[in-house]
């Protein structure tokens, strides 16, 4: 996630940033809602997409159980981007015709977040990093493998 994502020759700027942050977070709820083994996966990351009026995802971004803190800082001062795994968990396509097409709906004002963010806006992207291991808030994150 960034300020600019580069596609060919098209650089895309953010025309909204912000800060996404939970807190009191039950990380064993979390991670067996997302249906991941934390025997066997570290989560570092969550991505939240809402995209194409109404298309919503939920990714994680998760390491092998056994990498240590000190392992990915290790990488981190090397410069180096940690290799993860993409936990393709949720994804939900458009609801309502309405929102595949980017009409507003009918009924105004929305009464749901969720219509807000399908409705609203065309691509919107959040990241929640995992906070509880203290690691470096820039910590660079490449998808090496996907998992549907």
């Amino acid at each position: 996630m960034g300020a600019q994502r580069c596609h060919e020759e098209v650089t895309q700027v953010a025309e909204w940033l912000g800060t996404v942050t939970a807190n009191n977070v039950d990380l064993a709820r979390v991670e067996l809602l997302l249906g991941i083994d934390p025997i066997q996966w570290w989560v570092l990351a969550v991505d939240i997409d809402f995209s194409d009026f109404g298309r919503r995802s939920v990714t994680a971004l998760a390491v092998p159980a056994k990498t240590t803190r000190d392992e990915l800082i290790q990488v981190y001062r090397q410069g180096r981007r940690v290799p993860v795994t993409a936990f393709e968990a949720i994804t939900i396509e458009p609801e309502h015709p309405d929102q595949a097409s980017g009409r507003m709906p009918d009924d105004l004002p929305v009464k749901t977040i969720s219509d807000f963010m399908s409705y609203g806006f065309r691509h919107l992207e959040m990241r929640l990093h995992v906070g509880w291991a203290n690691l470096p808030t820039d910590l660079l994150l490449e998808i090496v493998e996907t998992v549907k």
